[in-house]
């Protein structure tokens, strides 16, 4: 199994810890998408465009890898092949859980599946993008499952800007599951 990562980034400092975090692992190729207009959506499909992996690996440009980051992704998948798309763990400024899912920090998905949903690059900012991705291939039919053992760090401030924008975008989108997020004072939104 082939393991693409897929890192977009606006010249951060921070993207030299991620490196180092990465050093020593198995993968296979790691595509660094600096994007200067600072549209994640983009990146992140560029990235897509480019990857030979099997697997996908899109992570933060500001987050730390655990030293088995790579082997525990892997292990999930060779022991549940069924499964599309994988949330891994974060812990730090942002969390995620088997009910708080589709942040880019650490998500897995298969290519082939991530060729057919791709990020819509009318979120133009950071922000709600990954979350409109995850939803979208949940309404997809696919098979979604929660990492905790495939962990990174998030220690700096949050990287995602909820603007206006965003938000009403992914509320036209996907009314009802926003209403959900709302109705349970949900702090993504």
């Amino acid at each position: 199994m082939k393991i693409s990562i897929i890192i977009p980034t606006i010249n951060r400092v921070s993207l030299s810890t991620v490196i180092r975090s990465l050093k020593g692992q198995d993968f296979d190729e790691i595509i660094i998408i600096n994007d200067k207009s600072a549209c994640a959506s983009n990146a992140r499909n560029r990235g897509i465009d480019m990857a030979t992996g099997d697997i996908l690996v899109f992570i933060d440009d500001d987050i730390e890898c655990t030293n088995d980051f790579i082997e525990q992704g892997r292990l999930f998948f060779e022991q549940l092949p069924e499964v599309d798309l994988m949330q891994g763990n974060i812990m730090g400024q942002i969390e995620t859980s088997d009910t708080h899912m589709f942040v880019t920090a650490n998500l897995w998905i298969k290519r082939e599946v991530a060729k057919k949903i791709r990020f819509d690059e009318n979120f133009k900012k950071s922000g709600h993008e990954d979350l409109d991705f995850g939803w979208r291939v949940m309404d997809g039919g696919y098979n979604i499952k929660f990492n905790s053992w495939c962990l990174v760090r998030h220690d700096g401030p949050a990287g995602s800007v909820y603007t206006e924008e965003a938000e009403n975008l992914l509320k036209s989108k996907h009314p009802e599951k926003y209403k959900k997020l709302k109705e349970e004072n949900n702090s993504w939104i």
